[in-house]
């Protein structure tokens, strides 16, 4: 499956809608489903804070020339 969409819901991981299906071809996987998702108002919040200071860190990397 592929992440299409995270949505805030009461648990984490859930699949809430499916937007394209998938489907394969024998043992072969010829398009992944595209989902929502859900996620607790805590993990998004995690994940942006997260994601902010990933952010400061390739910034500061950047300043000091580094890679």
């Amino acid at each position: 499956m592929e992440v299409g969409e995270v949505v805030v819901g009461e648990a984490d991981g859930v699949v809430v809608e499916v937007e394209q299906k998938g489907y394969q071809i024998g043992e072969r996987v010829a398009r992944r489903a595209r989902v929502k998702v859900s996620a607790t108002e805590a993990t998004l919040q995690k994940a942006k804070e997260e994601e902010k200071e990933e952010e400061g860190d390739s910034e500061a990397k950047e300043d000091s020339g580094q890679e």
